[in-house]
């Protein structure tokens, strides 16, 4: 008998294809084009595409919500080498790089000392971010929407990465075979651990700190993490930022305590192409989750609809989409870069 995989695990596109054709019906029957759906993050580039400046973003929300940041230009590298060591030096390792717009947590590292530094700066070939790095345990992802005036937060996940458990034999390697989430995107961080370690019989080990669900990190949709408290942190935050209407966050606490309290730290803002990532928990059926993003889609028309005097940038389709696919193209690339690295756990 035939099994299809659950929709977590099939390929971006296809799973969003009805979103959409969805979204593109709503946009109709509202007269809403490309450069008015742009206009729903009227103060950001391009709304929030995929292919905006996360550092622009986080400049217009605010630097202080987020961990201390830096932006590195692709044109110096010796030059970028010198920023990211007074960096560190300043914040203390570790530090996370991560390209300055990106896809599911491709090119991402964690680096944890300064010859670590010096081997992966000459390898960046896009322009990266530097961030300090927090030592928090929660990560959730908290959907922003503003509409005729009123914000309100449309749905959480809670991000679960992952872990192996020794049992005193087998090495990480076979462990992550054995793991029921393992895929070929995982190697892009596994880099960063000795494969031939051997774990103690009970010991845990965390194996990423990427908040992607392509690189094995689960999400679930968790409505009841939603308190008075953080809803009024997060609206707080936006209630004086102009033209941020729709979108993600994704954001670190120190307990799930804490972050019901509105006690985070931002580390990421997603704008106008950021999926409701709680679509993705493995509990959820693909109506269930359907009904989840097409409502979310539906209230992204509406939201630029309602901003279709503001300002935009004005671009067609065809340099959208190839805006989109270059960008995609140069995070693959630099991925594939990074994996010819040499052995970062010996440095």
């Amino acid at each position: 008998m035939l099994k299809i995989k659950h929709h977590e695990f099939w390929n971006g596109r296809l799973y969003e294809s009805p979103g959409y054709i969805y979204l593109a019906w709503h946009c109709l029957i509202r007269g809403v084009g490309l450069k008015t759906l742009f206009k729903a993050n009227y103060g950001i580039e391009f709304g929030g595409a995929s292919f905006a400046s996360e550092y622009k973003i986080q400049e217009h929300i605010g630097l202080q919500y987020f961990p201390a940041t830096q932006l590195l230009k692709v044109k110096n590298n010796t030059q970028n080498l010198n920023e990211a060591q007074v960096f560190a030096h300043k914040h203390g390792y570790p530090i996370i790089l991560k390209p300055d717009y990106g896809f599911t947590g491709r090119g991402v590292f964690k680096v944890q000392n300064e010859a670590q530094l010096k081997v992966l700066i000459p390898y960046l070939k896009i322009d990266y971010l530097v961030q300090k790095c927090v030592d928090f345990t929660v990560e959730c992802g908290v959907f922003y929407i503003r509409h005729n005036g009123k914000a309100h937060i449309s749905g959480i996940n809670q991000k679960h990465f992952p872990t192996v458990t020794g049992d005193g034999t087998s090495t990480l390697q076979q462990l992550l075979d054995a793991h029921s989430r393992h895929n070929h995107f995982w190697k892009s961080y596994l880099a960063q651990h000795d494969l031939t370690q051997i774990l103690k019989k009970g010991e845990t080990k965390r194996l990423s700190d990427i908040g992607s669900h392509t690189l094995g990190c689960m999400f679930t949709h968790d409505p009841e993490l939603l308190t008075p408290k953080l809803e009024t942190a997060v609206l707080d935050i936006f209630k004086n930022v102009p033209g941020f209407n729709y979108g993600r966050m994704d954001l670190l606490a120190n307990s799930l305590e804490d972050f019901k309290k509105g006690k985070f730290t931002m580390v990421e803002a997603n704008g106008i192409e950021a999926l409701p990532t709680n679509v993705f928990d493995p509990k959820l059926n693909v109506w269930q989750s359907y009904r989840i993003l097409f409502t979310h889609l539906k209230q992204l028309a509406q939201v630029a609809a309602q901003n279709r005097q503001q300002p935009a940038q004005k671009i067609t389709l065809w340099q959208f989409t190839k805006q989109s696919l270059v960008a995609k193209k140069e995070v693959e690339d630099q991925q594939t870069h990074l994996e010819t690295l040499p052995d970062l756990t010996r440095i």
